[in-house]
């Protein structure tokens, strides 16, 4: 049986914690005998007979060792013990209709809480516009945002300790689902002053005697090993005298001329003004932005982001596209 604290000190009435050996129904019963001051009236307004509405409140009266009514054949009248109860009765009513709403409002969706994930690195226009997504469109649910690499977002998402990321791939992704959102070509960061820095573009072997800047494996183990096999597919191994969290980082290091680093060709404009970047000629894999999520979150307001985002994806100009348009929705994929 649940319990609530009732404090309440009037008439020489103290109430100051009842375990509710009625229920929630008995205060309703009481509630409608106390505005209508009629059992019978009372009795037509809970759609009940008068004889178990009658029972009730002798029940509530006896659980609480107070009588709430005089009555009479004539009138119906609060005790004061009874007007003392009325204010408190109709609080819990409106807590427990409160209630009542917002669990029925989460449960379509439209309120409740998202947790995503997000990346400094994402490529800042279409990250602006994902979040402004988010902003727009969930009116009612609270979005969180909560910095982490793409290692730690796979790991929360499998835990459901976040509702949504913002991830690179390539990355392994055991039991989440992934939609890409944007692919961009691999460019070279290197400082102004290195002796490339002036050229558009250059073979990756020209880069083999730098100290190249990655992250550590374990925060990002599916890009490491793509910068690694692609280096070595150029026909070098690269040496990695230092490691940085995320991609700002590892440019940021480039800026104060730790060595060089491979990075997505959308961080050209991350406004690093000692740091050139420069194609990479050949064949040059892609990396992608992608929104993941666990399907075994069942989140009414997780189903209500992701088709948010398929509207804003499928609406985006095929000239502007890098990846496909989705073809079914993300919460049935």
């Amino acid at each position: 049986m649940p319990e609530l604290a009732v404090c309440h000190h009037s008439f020489g009435l103290t109430l100051c914690r009842f375990e509710v050996l009625m229920e929630f129904r008995e205060i309703r019963y009481f509630l409608a005998v106390a505005e209508e001051l009629h059992f019978g009236r009372a009795a037509a307004r809970l759609n009940i007979s008068q004889p178990p509405l009658t029972q009730h409140i002798k029940k509530l009266e006896a659980d609480l060792g107070v009588r709430l009514f005089d009555r009479n054949r004539r009138t119906v009248k609060l005790t004061e013990s009874g007007k003392a109860m009325v204010d408190e009765a109709r609080r819990i009513l409106g807590d427990i209709d409160g209630i009542r709403r917002i669990v029925q409002r989460t449960g379509l969706g439209e309120t409740g809480m998202i947790r995503a994930g997000f990346m400094s690195s994402a490529p800042f226009a279409k990250a602006r516009e994902l979040y402004t997504c988010l902003a727009r469109e969930l009116r009612g649910i609270s979005v969180t945002w909560h910095g982490l690499t793409t290692s730690e977002q796979i790991r929360a998402l499998q835990l459901q300790q976040i509702d949504v990321g913002f991830v690179h791939l390539p990355a392994e992704h055991p039991g989440l689902k992934v939609h890409p959102i944007v692919g961009g070509r691999l460019v070279i960061a290197v400082h102004a002053s290195h002796p490339m820095a002036a050229r558009a573009s250059a073979p990756l072997k020209a880069f083999s005697t730098d100290g190249f800047i990655l992250p550590p494996r374990e925060s990002a183990p599916g890009f490491y090993d793509l910068i690694i096999a692609t280096c070595n597919g150029a026909g070098f191994s690269p040496a990695i005298p230092h490691h940085a969290r995320d991609m700002l980082a590892m440019i940021s290091l480039v800026s104060i001329g730790s060595g060089v680093s491979v990075v997505p060709r959308w961080l050209t404009s991350a406004g690093f003004p000692d740091v050139r970047f420069l194609e990479i000629a050949g064949r040059v894999p892609q990396v992608q932005l992608a929104l993941a999520w666990n399907p075994l979150n069942k989140s009414a307001a997780l189903k209500r982001a992701l088709t948010a985002f398929q509207v804003l994806l499928a609406s985006e100009p095929a000239s502007k596209r890098t990846t496909k348009r989705p073809r079914r929705a993300f919460a049935e994929q």
